[in-house]
């Protein structure tokens, strides 16, 4: 009875190495080919990091990732959410021209970080300070500046 159990039991681990192997194998492949992947991705991004290319492409990105839910993927505050706000409480049109003429790059950046209840605008528009950062909300203001093709005029 014990050289049947030592036969059984060498063909378990026999088939159990010839199930894993080819498994494992597999799996190390795609996770070497995923983390080269990863450092080419991260390489090109480093790169880039600090030119003015990467930091237009990262301001676009976190536009239409925060505002466009609101403010429209043109800006003009026409997002699938601007109709769920609040009676009277419209998205600002990112493309006027006449409006953010009038703002300066300073008061455009507190509302993005600070929120608009606390620039006197609606509540709806959230505070994005410990999202963002400075930097990146400052991005978001140059982004605007594009949306509206306009420059703080006193």
């Amino acid at each position: 009875m014990k050289a049947f159990s030592l036969n059984l039991f060498r063909k378990f681990i026999i088939v159990l190495v010839l199930i894993c192997f080819p498994v494992g194998t597999i799996y190390l492949i795609n996770r070497a080919e995923a983390q080269e992947a990863e450092k080419d991705y991260t390489k090109a991004r480093v790169g880039k990091k600090g030119s003015k290319q990467y930091q237009e492409e990262d301001a676009k990105a976190n536009y239409y990732g925060y505002c466009t839910p609101c403010h429209g993927e043109t800006g003009k505050g026409d997002g699938p959410l601007a109709e769920t706000l609040e009676e009277g409480v419209e998205p600002r049109d990112h493309t006027s021209a006449e409006y953010f003429s009038q703002k300066t790059d300073n008061e455009i950046f507190e509302v993005i970080k600070f929120g608009g209840a606390k620039a006197g605008f609606s509540e709806a528009m959230p505070p994005f300070d410990g999202q963002l950062s400075d930097d990146e909300m400052r991005g978001l203001v140059k982004f605007i500046r594009t949306l509206c093709k306009c420059q703080y005029k006193k």
